[in-house]
C-alpha cells in the first residue's frame, strides 16, 4: 500500500504499535536513568572515600603522640591537613572564593561590616572572615567578607 508523498510522519498508525513505540522508548529512558544514579553513586562513594581519609588524617594529628610534640609539627599537619580537604573538595567539583582585593559581589559575598581605608576603593573586601563555596555552578554559601567604605569627606 503506497501514501501520497509527505504524508507518511513515520509514525506507526496502528494504536497497538504506536503505544509499543512508547513503551520501548520510556524502558530506554529508564536504563538511562540508572545508567546516570549508578554513576552518581560511584562519585559519592569515591568524595565519601576521600572524606574519611581526612578523618583519618585528623585522628593521627589528634591522637596522643611522643612527648615534646612541637606546636610548629601541629600547626603544620594542621595546614596539610587542610590542603588534603581543599584538594578532596575541588575533585569533586566545589571550588572555594573570597580573598582580600576582590570587588564586592552581592551575589557571592555577604558584607558582614565595613571599614574606612582612605587608601582603598570603595566596596573593594579587605578581610575574609568565612570563604564561601561554589559547586556547578550554583553559590552554596556566600562568602562573608569585610568591606572598605570610606565616608564622604575623608580623603
Amino acid at each position: 500500500m503506497s501514501t501520497p508523498t509527505g504524508t507518511d510522519s513515520g509514525a506507526p498508525k496502528d494504536p497497538f504499535a504506536r503505544n509499543t513505540a512508547d513503551l520501548l522508548r520510556a524502558i530506554d529512558a529508564a536504563g538511562a536513568l540508572a545508567e546516570n544514579e549508578q554513576a552518581h553513586q560511584r562519585e559519592l562513594g569515591e568524595l565519601f572515600l576521600s572524606l574519611t581519609d581526612v578523618l583519618d588524617s585528623f585522628d593521627r594529628l589528634l591522637a596522643p603522640g611522643p612527648d615534646g610534640t612541637s606546636a610548629e609539627a601541629c600547626l603544620h599537619t594542621s595546614r596539610l591537613i587542610a590542603r588534603q580537604l581543599e584538594l578532596t573538595l575541588k575533585r569533586s567539583g566545589m571550588t572555594t572564593f573570597g580573598a582580600p582585593g576582590d570587588a564586592g559581589d552581592a551575589g557571592r559575598h555577604a558584607v558582614v561590616d565595613v571599614r574606612a581605608q582612605p587608601a582603598t576603593a570603595d566596596g573593594v573586601v579587605i578581610e575574609v572572615l568565612r570563604r564561601g563555596c561554589e559547586w556547578s555552578g550554583r553559590v552554596l554559601r556566600p562568602a562573608e567578607v569585610i568591606v572598605v567604605h570610606n565616608q564622604e569627606g575623608n580623603a
